[in-house]
């Protein structure tokens, strides 16, 4: 290869590095991207393949325009993602690459056992050798790209290293757009929750009560973390409160509080659970997944917010648990104190009458008696 030629590569790769971190959405530029390194190397033909996040069970077929045959096999699963194919559909060797996160080149097809499934595809596809190239995140692998050869196409080992480095640019713009969609998530998510904590707080002084507060809030806790059951328990005896509210599908909570304040004791700052870290006697209920909260008044806990059974819980859940385990404290104790203040105004008005009537019975401060016998008082209202 001359030095002119990988001149041209390495302009490519400034091209594309320019793309990726100039574009928040991998969605927008990934064709460009193929198309800038398909002119540069033999082939001429190349796709890419997504997975869904923590999904690795199907790939989706993102960029196929420069294929013919394949994209017809997989009409009939089209997504708005893409055509949702199987993992056990593609050769032994690209779940190899995807496990060893290693770029793996065959040059002949039908030299290698690992492809001996797909020589009838590859005759009507019309390509002979094949290379994949992981998509790789932050160390995890989220898609591969795949270059297809026809006869008398090759890649040298610097084509190679410069797929690769096209292939990690893929998986950095992968990175950088689903950052973005975690921040326009929570942004909605802190949006949703301040209204609908609004919202619950207004019932709560409409109402006069805390029971339809609770189950406001049990709700919305549900629909912003995708949960199938959320649940709210405060006993504080300082202000004489002991109550649960529970929203959702588990019939029996007893045993999930019980896990949740041990959890709380052994002060390990966990608070999110999946399947594997659940005891057998919890996983038997039907829970596979678990967050919580404590309610804290003061250094004191009074309770706690839990979250069951989500497909996935993230860290911003956490966060919005957080902000709604702190505004139940602040609601619970501003409505408990405005309760004080009005019992404690009824009876500061069932004093006064009472004291007029006092009065009104006790209005003669001297009283003679027969036998010469007087009787004097002062009268104080205890106030």
């Amino acid at each position: 290869m001359g030095e002119n030629d990988l001149s041209i590569k390495l302009n490519t790769i400034v091209e594309i590095s320019q793309l990726v971190t100039s574009s928040k959405s991998f969605y927008s530029i990934k064709d460009k991207v193929v198309d800038k390194m398909l002119n540069v190397i033999s082939p001429k033909k190349a796709c890419v393949n997504i997975f869904d996040r923590y999904e690795y069970k199907y790939a989706y077929l993102v960029c196929k325009d420069t294929l013919e045959y394949i994209p017809k096999l997989f009409e009939k699963d089209q997504t708005p993602q893409g055509p949702k194919i199987h993992i056990d559909i593609y050769p032994p060797y690209i779940k190899e690459a995807i496990e060893t996160k290693k770029p793996i080149y065959i040059k002949r097809l039908s030299d290698d056992p690992r492809a001996s499934g797909e020589l009838e595809i590859a005759n009507k596809e019309g390509y002979i050798g094949r290379a994949v190239f992981p998509l790789i995140s932050s160390n995890s692998v989220v898609g591969f790209m795949t270059c297809f050869l026809e006869e008398g196409e090759e890649l040298s080992s610097t084509d190679v290293d410069f797929i690769d480095s096209v292939a990690l640019l893929l998986g950095l713009s992968m990175e950088i757009t689903r950052y973005n969609g975690d921040i326009d998530r929570i942004v909605k998510k802190l949006r949703e929750a301040i209204a609908s904590i609004a919202k619950a707080t207004d019932e709560l002084y409409k109402n006069k009560g805390i029971d339809s507060f609770f189950t406001m809030i049990s709700e919305q806790v549900c629909k912003l973390t995708n949960s199938e059951a959320s649940l709210i328990v405060v006993e504080d005896h300082d202000i004489r409160v002991n109550t649960m509210a529970k929203f959702g599908k588990i019939e029996d909570f007893s045993h999930i509080v019980e896990f949740v304040f041990n959890e709380e004791n052994k002060q390990r700052d966990v608070k999110l659970f999946s399947k594997k870290d659940l005891p057998k006697h919890i996983v038997d209920m039907g829970i596979t997944s678990l967050i919580f909260e404590p309610l804290k008044k003061e250094n004191a806990v009074i309770g706690h917010l839990i979250a069951i059974n989500s497909k996935k819980y993230y860290n911003d859940d956490l966060k919005i648990l957080a902000i709604y385990a702190s505004q139940i404290v602040l609601s619970l104790i501003m409505y408990i104190n405005s309760r004080r203040i009005f019992d404690n105004k009824l009876m500061e008005r069932d004093l006064e009458i009472v004291g007029k009537q006092q009065e009104l019975i006790m209005s003669d401060k001297h009283m003679r008696l027969d036998g010469c016998v007087a009787i004097d008082y002062y009268y104080s209202p205890s106030r």
